[in-house]
């Protein structure tokens, strides 16, 4: 059995994508942390998928949502050690 990038792509969204902006809307910071890591890491599926098929408009939103899961990342991990340090 073959199994076709596609097939990766579309489980790699689902398995991270969902998990992802469902931690981040946690009220638990220690878990909510998380997720703007696991929807971003899903961000390269998205944008392989909509380049392939040829969804540019679906591209740029997810050029959208990188940007806005990279400031997630930034907020809760970074700021957050310069929060204690000062």
């Amino acid at each position: 059995m073959q199994i076709n990038m596609d097939v990766i792509a579309n489980v790699a969204v689902f398995v991270l994508t969902i998990p992802g902006v469902f931690l981040a809307l946690r009220n638990n910071m220690r878990v909510a942390k998380w997720g703007p890591v696991l929807a971003l890491a899903a961000q390269p599926f998205w944008a392989y998928t909509q380049w392939i098929h040829n969804q540019y408009g679906a591209l740029g939103s997810t050029v959208v949502m990188t940007i806005v899961f990279t400031d997630g990342i930034r907020e809760k991990w970074i700021m957050k050690s310069w929060r204690e340090i000062f």
